[in-house]
């Protein structure tokens, strides 16, 4: 300590230096440091993550090119996978704000199918993860917002009172926040009805998948397109144009710490391998 309160005294300016370089290369490591960790658990703090998969499908639109969202009508037939334990898919629908006292409280919204929450493992604090529960003007909301509006977390089968368009939304039920490095957004969540509910074209959706243990991806991808088929020939394709379709379909299905990265969908898929 002597010798560097004397280099301190003697070099002012050249210390001075050295000790904003340091400061700089222990602030740029560990800055580094936590992006890799946030990188490398990226959707590990979600229950089974191994076992939850996010769809994607080749070829639907344009040859060789890949989408993270499907339609809702070969979503509502992949529960017919032998594979496959649980199908939930959902949308973005803005923002929802609330009226708390005059101030305003504005949240992340989705539409979800019945099971979404259930399928990807959301952890349950008070009421249920039900979708189909919202459809008369419930909503299922994360716990940071219960915590907000009403300063506690346990508090299904109150109301809360929108801020735009008048009226009051019954919270149904409360979900601990998802991690901030996943897939999924802490957002007010409510059904999506009968929406696009017998389209095959509206590929409007993230469908998420929850596999038994023993299933294999490739078996799971070979039944994949044995439900295509089957949704194809149900509107009346000829089955030659059937072939000539599915000749250039791939699925894939990928585990959710798999998703950051794998760049299939550039508009979804954000990480950097590098």
């Amino acid at each position: 300590m002597k010798t560097l309160f004397y280099f301190f005294r003697r070099y002012k300016l050249a210390s001075t230096f050295n000790l904003l370089g340091l400061v700089l290369a222990f602030t740029g490591c560990y800055v580094l440091l936590t992006q890799i960790r946030f990188i490398g658990s990226f959707n590990h703090g979600i229950k089974d993550y191994e076992h939850i998969h996010r769809v994607y499908i080749n070829g639907v639109m344009e040859e060789g090119v890949w989408y993270s969202t499907c339609c809702r009508f070969l979503a509502d037939n992949l529960h017919a996978c032998p594979q496959v334990e649980s199908v939930g898919y959902m949308r973005s629908d803005g923002d929802m704000s609330f009226d708390k006292g005059g101030s305003v409280l504005a949240a992340p919204a989705c539409v979800i199918s019945d099971d979404m929450l259930t399928t990807v493992n959301a952890q349950l604090l008070d009421g249920t993860l039900d979708g189909s529960k919202t459809r008369n003007d419930g909503i299922i909301i994360p716990a940071s917002l219960a915590e907000k509006y009403f300063g506690d977390v346990m508090v299904a089968g109150r109301s809360m009172r929108l801020a735009d368009e008048g009226g009051e939304r019954t919270v149904v039920g409360v979900y601990r926040d998802f991690p901030a490095n996943c897939n999924f957004a802490n957002a007010v969540c409510r059904s999506m009805g009968d929406e696009n509910k017998d389209d095959n074209s509206g590929f409007n959706y993230d469908v998420y998948v929850r596999t038994k243990r023993n299933a294999n991806v490739d078996d799971t991808n070979a039944t994949f397109k044995k439900i295509l088929n089957d949704v194809l020939a149900g509107y009346g394709f000829k089955s030659g144009e059937i072939a000539g379709y599915l000749s250039r379909i791939r699925f894939a299905l990928l585990p959710l710490d798999e998703t950051y990265m794998n760049g299939y969908d550039v508009a979804t898929d954000r990480g950097n391998q590098t």
